[in-house]
């Protein structure tokens, strides 16, 4: 993130922070449902890592297509 001269030092990371918490409250609204970081683009991704980009939509097509929800990459299976 790039910020204007005169800001608090603790100021971008602190922001960083609370947005990263806000992305991963969102993500978790809605069950099962995958929460991805582009750590290699900026805002940009579909551009700047189109591969990620392609490898998202492709498991939700899968995923519509076998009639169940995509999973979490983090999520562990469930016995049973």
């Amino acid at each position: 993130m790039r910020f204007r001269q005169g800001l608090p030092d603790w100021l971008p990371a602190t922001l960083e922070q609370a947005w990263t918490k806000g992305q991963d409250e969102l993500a978790q609204l809605l069950p099962n449902t995958p929460h991805r970081i582009a750590t290699k683009s900026s805002h940009y991704v579909e551009i700047e890592t189109p591969q990620l980009v392609t490898d998202a939509i492709r498991q939700v097509v899968e995923a519509a297509r076998a009639e169940k929800p995509p999973q979490r990459p983090d999520a562990k299976p469930k016995a049973g």
